[in-house]
């Protein structure tokens, strides 16, 4: 899979991405599935305690956005 869109709120933070299966996922989501080699053209990095995604050949700011919507991006858990 690849990394198709980018969400944003309103301040251009990004939330989550979009897949190329067409799902939305958040940010923490898009970490473990790279960490498992599910998605290819990224890299995991870590700063302090926190893990990214970051783009292995272009940086995923150039990516189109899609501006979130209040029920967009909950967190799916799973129990």
């Amino acid at each position: 899979m690849k990394i198709k869109e980018r969400i944003v709120n309103s301040k251009k933070h990004t939330l989550g991405f979009i897949l190329d299966d067409n799902q939305e996922y958040t940010r923490y989501e898009t970490v473990r599935l790279a960490k498992q080699g599910y998605i290819s053209g990224v890299k995991v990095s870590r700063i302090g305690g926190t893990y990214y995604v970051t783009g292995t050949n272009n940086s995923l700011y150039n990516l189109p956005e899609v501006v979130s919507t209040p029920h967009r991006m909950r967190s799916r858990r799973f129990y």
